[in-house]
């Protein structure tokens, strides 16, 4: 079995399950990253390439839990997942269970690419960039299934890693 971590559109068990057949969905923590709206690429609900919207990616932040959905997916349907996440790498991360104990390690897709933000001009590289709506209702009605909906928008940042989630859809 591969041991997969998600935390945007895979926090949603069926999401997961549209790629290939997983088992023991849950939810656990990963330590040192945060959730971002950053990402630039193709995006599967809209079939194409969209520099306007982004995705979600993680990024590096000291102290920090994030809340993730775990699963295991056979070796033999694993290359439905590594497709699905094609611009995204894999790193091997620890994940630890609700009281923050660890339980071994995983892989997480992070990002290959980022989009910038200039702090000199205070501006973005690509402009008016926001989180996909389709994709961003995906994510949100994920965690609205558990007791984690506010700690999603709480722990979730906008390009800038300014803005949380919570005051950009408020």
């Amino acid at each position: 079995m591969v041991k997969v971590i998600g935390y945007g559109s895979l926090l949603c068990e069926k999401s997961a399950n549209n790629t290939c057949n997983i088992n023991n969905f849950s939810y656990w923590y990963i330590k040192w990253y945060s959730r971002i709206f950053n990402k630039l690429g193709f995006n599967p609900y809209l079939e194409k390439y969209n520099e306007n919207t982004a995705m979600l990616n993680v990024f590096p932040q000291k102290d920090n839990w994030l809340l993730v959905s775990y699963f295991d997916i056979d070796e033999r349907e694993y290359h439905k997942m590594q497709k699905r996440e094609c611009d995204y790498k894999e790193v091997q991360v620890e994940i630890y269970d609700m009281y923050k104990k660890i339980s071994g390690k995983w892989i997480l897709y992070v990002s290959k690419e980022f989009v910038v933000y200039n702090w000199e001009e205070k501006k973005m590289i690509f402009s008016d960039i926001h989180p996909e709506k389709r994709y961003l209702d995906i994510c949100l009605n994920a965690v609205k299934q558990t007791n984690f909906y506010d700690e999603f928008l709480d722990s979730t940042y906008m390009s800038c890693r300014k803005k949380k989630l919570r005051d950009y859809i408020n």
